[in-house]
């Protein structure tokens, strides 16, 4: 059995569930080879030695043996495993999981270290079984958050889970009998690969059965971790409770094959973050991207890449839960088909019942479907809410929708739903905007566009609107469509501006396109017509572009000569 020289950096920042102290572990070598066979964890790496609790035992053993699997229940000596370790047999407790650490009591912190290259294939001796129940690495007991077990992977940790309900890596089980106890942190290096194979079985599960003070659960994950799983309910990542999270760093990938399943599932007040340039992609019905739920948060860094590809499968999803994602990220939803016809048509954010999304930045959204199938790019209903006031260059293919409202609860005020978009940097939107109300309330839309181009493709609705400098709507006028108009329940702002209508340029009933402000103008807008089959007459009222219900302070002015025929019109 080939040992090398040294053990992998666990290279990701860890905040640890039993300090607010951040520790970073970075590369940290251990000698395997010249280890003693027993020593002190003080001689290991200050980087090692801050992932080990203070419960776990003062001592290491050094461990040179070829397992079938690994078991370890007794908080003596820490086993270190050196590198190249190859797993292939079940284990011989109950559950026959390949590595499992575990401690029914509430004193005391087993755990054990494994060097680079760990592989591990998980199969059931049991035939009848093909796997089920089985995963890769789970922790087990009643242990408190105050003495959790723990696992130390190092850098290409690989394992593959064939059977229902088998997971790559799971933390946090114990049995009611236990008192639904059980704590746990698992650290895992760089360009961890994990393959599960059978319904329910999800790639990394931390599932507290109890709150967090009773429960902690944390798997921390390095750099470029690749996820796949294959089957119904078979999640990327799932977590559960208050006392579970779960960090994967950068470049993470996570693929899943298989109806309901998810990319990200967090629940019941728990966490789940990915570092930069994460990758998410789901290609089942019901499967979306990114699903928080009870609660909890899910946190994605800058550059994340969302696609979707089945009916009723949401880019990102948050539903009483929160979502934040970081600046520029891009999300796909491929389909406009629903999976019944009393389910939702999938949308590329969608916040519902108190659900939250923010944006730190832009986002590119694109949408199979609009509204006549039903989907949205984003949609905030029964007080669900999505801020995108941060601003940022954004790239929008699909409508927007914001309905209703939630009625008060004895714990929450009522609230209504809330989209709040700002366009910048060169941003372009192709679509339409839509506000409905049911009986605990009505939507809003809130849009800023600073250098920013809005082809309407429908009329539209808007709470207000704010158009600086280098912003555009284009009202959209395709052969034998209906004529538009923009509809702004509150106040419009022009800050220079520009509005682009389509009109027959003729006399008074001529047919055009119009914006009504409800509430207040205010500032200088400039304003083009193009001329949709007119010939030019003379008007004694003119034809109405603007209506204002409130006070008409702004002023409108045309941007260029609007002509026809050998007449000459102005904004007036």
């Amino acid at each position: 059995m080939p040992y090398l020289m040294k053990h992998s950096p666990v290279a990701v920042a860890i905040s640890l569930a039993l300090s607010s102290a951040l520790f970073t572990a970075h590369a940290a070598v251990i000698d395997f080879a010249n280890l003693p066979a027993s020593g002190a964890v003080t001689d290991l790496p200050a980087e090692i030695q801050a992932l080990i609790p203070a419960t776990a035992n003062a001592n290491f053993s050094k461990n040179t043996s070829d397992p079938n699997y690994v078991y370890q229940y007794s908080p003596g000596n820490i086993p270190i495993y050196g590198d190249g370790i190859t797993l292939e047999g079940p284990g011989a407790e109950a559950f026959e999981h390949s590595v499992t650490v575990i401690q029914n009591s509430t004193s005391g912190s087993p755990g054990v270290i494994f060097g680079d290259d760990l592989t591990i294939r998980t199969q059931s001796k049991v035939a009848a079984n093909n796997g089920k129940d089985v995963d890769g690495i789970r922790t087990h007991g009643m242990n408190t958050p105050d003495n959790p077990v723990f696992i130390i992977t190092g850098d290409r940790t690989h394992i593959y889970v064939n059977g229902q309900s088998g997971d790559g890596i799971n933390a946090g089980y114990s049995s009611f009998s236990q008192g639904s106890l059980g704590s746990a942190n698992i650290y895992v290096g760089d360009d961890l690969y994990i393959e599960t194979t059978g319904s329910t079985g999800r790639g990394i599960s931390a599932y507290a059965l109890n709150d967090a003070s009773k429960a902690k659960n944390n798997i921390i994950v390095g750099d470029r971790a690749h996820i796949v799983t294959r089957g119904t309910y078979a999640e990327g990542i799932r977590t559960n409770q208050s006392g579970s999270y779960v960090r994967l760093g950068s470049e993470a990938t996570i693929e899943t094959y298989g109806t309901s399943a998810y990319g990200l599932y967090a629940g019941s007040a728990s966490k789940i973050e990915l570092g930069k340039n994460a990758t998410i992609t789901t290609d089942a019905a019901s499967a979306s991207g990114v699903y928080s739920t009870g609660s909890s948060t899910i946190t994605l860094d800058e550059g994340a890449t969302i696609t979707t590809n089945g009916a009723s499968a949401h880019g990102v999803y948050a539903y009483t839960g929160a979502v934040n994602l970081g600046d520029n990220v891009t999300i796909a939803v491929n389909s406009s088909e629903k999976t019944s016809s009393s389910a939702q048509a999938p949308h590329g954010m969608y916040a519902w019942s108190r659900g939250v999304i923010t944006l730190g930045g832009g986002a590119t959204i694109t949408t199979a479907g609009q509204r006549d199938s039903g989907s949205y790019a984003l949609n905030a209903s029964n007080g669900g809410v999505i801020d995108a006031s941060a601003g940022g260059k954004f790239t929008l293919n699909g409508d927007i929708l914001s309905a209703g409202g939630v009625a008060a609860t004895s714990t929450a005020a009522a609230q209504n739903s809330a989209i709040a978009l700002t366009m910048q940097d060169n941003s372009l939107w192709n679509g339409a905007s839509y506000i409905e109300s049911n009986a605990n309330g009505t939507g809003t839309i809130a849009l800023t566009m600073n250098d920013a181009v809005w082809n309407m493709r429908d009329s539209s609705t808007l709470t207000s609107l704010t158009l600086n400098a280098g912003g555009t709507i284009n009202f959209q006028h395709a052969e034998d469509a209906a004529w538009q108009t923009l509809t702004i329940s509150d106040d419009f702002i022009g800050n220079g501006g520009k509005l682009v209508f389509n009109t027959v340029l003729f006399d008074d009933t001529s047919e055009t396109d119009k914006l009504i402000v409800e509430g207040n103008t205010s500032g200088h807008t400039g304003v083009e017509v193009n001329n949709i089959g007119g010939t030019g007459a003379q008007t004694i009222e003119g034809i109405e572009i603007v209506s204002v219900g409130g006070n008409s302070d702004g002023t409108f002015e045309k941007a260029s000569r609007i002509v026809a025929g050998g007449y000459d019109y102005n904004v007036v």
